[in-house]
């Protein structure tokens, strides 16, 4: 027969108290556990845990005491302890998680769902420990609205601590609310589930209802009851008490730690507000007072240097201590960090720049004060300006040099070690008739383009790749696809010591090579005609020379003859002077010419000029008494000056010029010669008494073949031309004033020299022309011209003791040269079948003939093949037309030598 116990509802009641004081208690400990940190916190989970759990469990325990079923029971001691462990770790469990800063909604999960089982299996536990001699039988329904209550508690405790643990102001009575609440859930978990719980069979004993056994001890059941309940009470009252004044302990600390760090706090605030005034920059403070923005604070040295003070700004609004647009407008800024908003703003005043930022301080949502901070950036917003300039002056430096780089009259190419194309010019597009724009071409390999520029491409890759492995700078030229060539130039690019890249560049020279080999055939046809010009100058020096040569030989065989009638005398006289003019023309004409070929040699030497001059006025000496003309020599400051100058072509110039000013001068005139110094140079003056020439007409008188229009005296317009490039070439210079009528003053500049260690080139007195007496000679002359033969037979036949033999061809002239005994040779160089040097080569092979001396006589006149002449062997070398004195002069020179071996 089934049947049900009874309630002992006083124990009830108790017990429900029990859990709903315990539940307040872990409540408390929570709060406390809130504000606790560290390893301080452990103590507080476990003790938290402990009470909620004693507390469930005590009102298990106790109700389970309270229910009354007639028989005898007996608790199993194991079973009971194991019950109070189950709900212990539970509760301890749901303290853990709700004690950390977050927790994932998983862990909430498992906190709420081990809470609810914890406290259903407590019970169901606590049910097993309860041995009775009857059959227990439950009722399923029941059950399970106790496991879904179980489980909806679990959640209410572990929502209710998450709820007292972010909420630290005062809510006991919530907590105590919270409590009843929970406490009546837990107890209608309990009892709903005794409810559940029926009994069959067993001995039914009213006298055994109030005592119970727990392993073998028999106790009363409300005696046992009350004392568990009391036990309770005080545990968890010792546990509230210890919270309490946990807390009063705490909050002493916390009052203490406030009014400390208040001192703290005050005196950091009054340091901080001495900092801020001392520091470069500035700190405010502003609250809203209405529509206005009051500051509260105003410190730093920014705020001197933008002109104001603390007094000026704290306790004001902007607008009444700044101009009206300028506080309005820094107004919006200060409205919007009232809003809430972290606001920057850059301002000038007082001509400094300065930057502020705004940051609004919150309170439960509100902002209660706007604390901002300024900072100078004058020298900042100076240096970005300058910066700015920089970045300007560095866009237009890159404009210009691209602007530069593109108008170079060369393509420029750079790759990077890769070969990929980093740069390049427009004239490189241009070159090599590129179309694509060239930030399309930066980037790509050069060997894309190679195909495109080269006409030999395979050749040209190889000898790119070689000059780009041996980085060398290269100069080198390539023939274009179109034919175009081209001066390629490569140069490694290099970073301090770093190869960074290849330069190169690149310059048509189309057009200068054509005009190279347009230039090549005209030199090569200049050099043709200058060569036929020497050529025919010399033809024409030889061929006229040779006439000439017997005209003044014989005109001055005449004038040496003393039977001639005065009018005979007149008429040997001019054709003398005829064919001197025309000898003098043909050698200006052959020194002009050598001048303009730049072949003439001038050889440079220290002379006295004192010497010189005095040698070329005893030269010209006759010509000026013919004509009556007075030579006058003032010796100034100049006269004993040395001069560093060719001195041959020194005597060719003064004689040049005495010529022309006794030429051009009246009868019975007069030339002066003077001297004097300029820096440098020695100056020499010759002024005649002659004609004078126009002024229009004086810078032309220098050019070649030039003469003066109102001038009837005979002359070649040469000899002026040819003074004023022989001394150009020896760093001296010429010029003239002359005036129609009165006469002209030529004048030269010579490069003076330091010094003069020795006058080498004085005309010494000739040496008499007279040889030993009672001595013979023999002179064998080679000549195959009759008139020539013929001339120097009768110049010889005037001096005793010469023995005059001819030949007329070369080979008959060696054969006579080994038969006879010879003392002197004279070769003409052009002969019919033996040239004059293949015949002193010929005599200097002979043993019999080599130590006869051999003079040429030629009427080649052309420096050159004199100076050949005498490097080939020849002992000396007289030109035609011979002059009769100086030929004497020389073969008596050369006959002496033979008497004194």
């Amino acid at each position: 027969m089934a049947h049900a116990g009874s309630f002992d509802m006083k124990l009830v009641i108790l017990s429900v108290i029990i859990v709903i004081f315990s539940l307040f208690a872990s409540f408390k400990i929570m709060a406390r556990l809130a504000v606790t940190e560290g390893s301080e916190r452990k103590p507080w989970i476990l003790a938290g845990g402990f009470i909620m759990a004693l507390g469930i469990w005590t009102m298990h325990f106790i109700g389970m005491l309270g229910y009354h079923v007639h028989m005898a029971v007996t608790y199993n001691l194991s079973l009971t302890f194991l019950s109070f462990v189950l709900i212990f770790l539970g509760a301890t469990c749901v303290y853990v998680i709700t004690a950390k800063a977050t927790i994932p909604t998983l862990s909430q999960i498992i906190g709420a769902s081990v809470m609810g089982v914890s406290i259903i299996g407590t019970h169901m536990i606590g049910m097993a420990a309860m041995q009775i001699k009857a059959t227990v039988h439950f009722n399923i329904f029941l059950l399970l609205i106790t496991l879904f209550l179980s489980l909806t508690v679990g959640v209410s405790i572990f929502l209710l601590l998450l709820y007292v643990k972010n909420n630290r102001t005062k809510i006991t009575l919530k907590k105590l609310i919270s409590s009843i609440f929970v406490g009546l859930g837990i107890s209608a978990i309990h009892y709903t589930a005794m409810e559940a719980v029926q009994f069959r069979g067993g001995p039914m004993s009213f006298k055994v209802a109030h005592i119970t056994t727990i392993s073998n001890m028999v106790v009363s059941t409300d005696r046992l009851a009350y004392a568990i309940g009391l036990a309770t009470i005080i545990i968890i009252l010792s546990i509230i008490v210890l919270t309490y004044s946990d807390k009063i302990k705490a909050e002493q600390q916390r009052l203490l730690l406030e009014k400390e760090l208040t001192q703290q706090m005050n005196k950091v605030q009054q340091d901080l507000i001495n900092t801020i005034r001392r520091q470069q920059g500035l700190t405010l403070k502003y609250v809203k007072i209405g529509e206005r923005y009051i500051h509260t604070l105003c410190e730093g040295e920014l705020l001197a240097k933008l002109g104001l003070t603390p007094d000026i700004v704290v306790g004001k609004d902007l607008r009444d201590f700044l101009p009206e647009d300028y506080a309005e407008h820094k107004l919006q800024f200060y409205i919007r960090a009232w809003n809430g908003e972290i606001v920057n703003y850059e301002e000038q005043l007082n001509g400094t720049d300065y930057i502020v930022s705004l940051s609004p301080v919150v309170e439960n949502g509100k902002v209660v004060e706007v604390i901002g901070s300024g900072v100078d950036i004058t020298e900042r917003k100076r240096a970005e300006r300058i910066s700015k300039e920089n970045e300007m002056k560095l866009r237009e430096s890159h404009a210009l040099r691209r602007t530069m780089i593109d108008n170079l009259p060369i393509a420029i190419l750079v790759l990077d070690n890769n070969l990929n194309i980093i740069a390049l010019n427009k004239p490189h597009c241009q070159l090599f008739n590129i179309d694509a724009p060239i930030k399309s071409i930066i980037g790509q390999n050069i060997a894309k383009y190679r195909k495109l520029y080269y006409k030999s491409v395979e050749i040209e890759e190889k000898k790119a790749d070689e000059i780009i492995k041996n980085r060398i700078p290269t100069v080198d030229e390539v023939e274009l696809v179109d034919g175009k060539i081209i001066k390629r130039s490569y140069f490694p690019f290099y970073v301090g010591e770093e190869h960074k890249g290849h330069l190169w560049t690149f310059e048509e020279i189309t057009e200068r090579k054509q005009m190279e080999k347009a230039n090549l055939k005209a030199r090569e046809e200049a050099e043709k005609a200058s060569l036929a010009k020497t050529r025919f100058l010399s033809n024409m020096s030889h061929e006229l020379r040779t006439p000439l040569n017997g005209i003044l030989g014989f005109s001055q065989l005449l004038e040496l003859d003393g039977s001639l009638t005065h009018q005979q005398r007149m008429f040997v006289e001019e054709i003398t002077k005829g064919g001197r003019h025309l000898l003098n023309l043909i050698t200006e004409i052959l020194d002009l010419s050598r001048i303009e070929e730049g072949k003439v040699n001038i050889t440079k030497d220290t002379i006295r000029i004192a010497s010189v001059m005095m040698e070329c006025i005893n030269l010209i000496g006759p010509v000026a008494n013919q004509k009556g003309v007075q030579i006058i020599q003032e010796q100034g400051e100049g006269f004993n000056q040395c001069v560093y100058v060719d001195p041959i072509r020194l005597r060719q110039i003064i004689l040049n010029l005495l010529d022309n000013a006794i030429k051009y001068n009246r009868e019975s005139g007069r030339v002066v010669i003077t001297y004097e110094l300029n820096k440098e140079h020695l100056v020499i003056h010759i002024r005649d008494t002659g004609i004078g020439i126009p002024e229009e007409e004086q810078e032309m008188i220098f050019a070649p073949f030039y003469r003066i229009h109102h001038s009837y005296t005979e002359g070649t317009g040469i000899g002026l031309s040819l003074v004023k490039q022989l001394l150009s070439l020896m760093g001296g210079d010429v010029g003239i004033k002359s005036k129609v009528g009165e006469g002209s003053d030529i004048w030269i500049s010579l490069p003076l020299a330091a010094s003069i260690q020795k006058d080498q080139h004085v005309l010494h007195e000739s040496k008499s022309n007279e040889l030993v007496k009672n001595q013979n000679y023999t002179i064998l002359y080679i000549e195959d011209n009759h008139s020539n033969l013929q001339l120097v037979s009768e110049i010889l036949g005037t001096v005793s003791g010469i023995n005059l033999l001819s030949a007329m061809t070369g080979k008959e002239g060696l054969k006579m040269a080994a038969e006879q005994q010879l003392d002197l040779i004279l070769c003409d160089i052009h002969l019919p079948d033996l040239n004059g040097f293949e015949v002193l080569k010929r005599l200097e092979s002979n043993a019999l003939t080599d130590d006869i001396p051999v003079i040429a006589v030629s009427a080649n006149a052309m420096k050159e093949e004199i100076s050949r002449a005498l490097d080939m062997g020849f002992a000396d070398y007289i030109t035609k037309p011979i002059d009769i004195a100086s030929f004497i002069q020389v073969i008596c020179k050369y006959l002496s030598n033979v008497d004194g071996e």
